[in-house]
C-alpha cells in the first residue's frame, strides 16, 4: 500500500514539474512575441518619422518654435547721417547711405565699400566678390507680413538663374529668411524680407562664396540689421 502511495505521489510530482516547464516555455514565448511586436512598432515609427515629408514637417516645427527677428521693429530712418552702434562686437561710428532709386538706405561700417551704378547701389566686400543688394518689393496685394513673405518666396524662386531654393540650417531661425540658392561655382545667395508694409518692403540679397562663408556671413548679417526705410517726411 505504501509503495502505491509513493508511486502516485511520484507521478503527481513529475506532472507538476512538466507542467511548470511548459508554462515557463509559454511565458518565454509570449515575452519574445511581445518584444518583437514592440520592436516592429518602434521600427515603423522610426520609418514614419524619417520620410522626406515628415522630415520636412519636423524641420518646420523646429523652425517655428525658434524663430527670431533679424530686423528690429524700428525700421524707419530718423534722419541721422551717422551714429554709434555696436557692430561685430565693438562700438563703431557708421554712416547712412541711401540706396539709389529706392526709399531705403543702410548704416554701414568701414568694412563695406559702396558702389554706385546707373541702376542702383551695391554694397561690396572682398573686391566685389561678395555683395549686398537691396531690391524694392512693392506689391498690390498682401496686408500682413505672412502674406507678403509668401509672395516674396515666390519672387526668390523665379529670380535669377533657375536654381533650387533651399532653407539653409544656419539661417532657418530668422523669421525674415526666404531661402538660398547655390550655383555650380560654389557661390550662394541668401534672401531676406525687409518688411514695412506691402507698398514699402524690400528683398535683401547676400551673395558670397561658400569657401568664405564662415567669415563673410556674420559680417553681412550684422550689416543688414541696419537697413532703414526712408519715409516721405525725411529729406535725405
Amino acid at each position: 500500500m505504501k509503495n502505491r502511495i509513493f508511486v502516485v505521489l511520484l507521478i503527481c510530482f513529475s506532472i507538476l514539474i512538466l507542467t511548470s516547464c511548459e508554462m515557463d516555455k509559454i511565458n518565454n514565448t509570449i515575452e519574445d512575441k511581445t518584444k518583437d511586436i514592440t520592436q516592429n512598432q518602434n521600427k515603423q515609427e522610426h520609418i514614419k518619422n524619417n520620410t522626406p515629408k515628415q522630415k520636412q514637417e519636423n524641420m518646420h516645427k523646429v523652425a517655428k518654435v525658434n524663430l527670431i527677428n533679424l530686423f528690429s521693429d524700428d525700421k524707419e530712418y530718423d534722419g541721422n547721417k551717422q551714429k554709434n552702434i555696436v557692430i561685430h562686437g565693438e562700438e563703431k561710428t557708421v554712416k547712412f547711405v541711401k540706396i539709389r532709386f529706392t526709399n531705403f538706405g543702410m548704416y554701414i561700417s568701414d568694412l563695406i565699400k559702396v558702389v554706385e551704378f546707373e541702376d542702383g547701389t551695391e554694397f561690396q566686400l572682398n573686391d566685389n566678390t561678395e555683395t549686398i543688394n537691396v531690391l524694392p518689393f512693392e506689391i498690390e496685394t498682401g496686408n500682413s507680413f505672412k502674406e507678403v513673405k509668401l509672395l516674396a518666396e515666390k519672387f526668390v524662386k523665379d529670380h535669377g538663374p533657375p536654381l533650387q531654393v533651399k532653407k539653409e540650417e544656419e539661417l532657418q531661425h530668422y523669421n525674415e529668411y526666404l531661402g538660398s540658392k547655390t550655383n555650380k561655382y560654389g557661390k550662394r545667395e541668401d534672401y531676406f524680407l525687409f518688411y514695412v508694409d506691402n507698398k514699402n518692403s524690400a528683398i535683401v540679397e547676400l551673395s558670397y562664396f561658400l569657401k568664405n562663408k564662415e567669415r563673410v556671413l556674420p559680417i553681412f548679417l550684422e550689416e543688414i540689421k541696419n537697413i532703414k526705410y526712408i519715409g516721405e517726411n525725411i529729406d535725405n
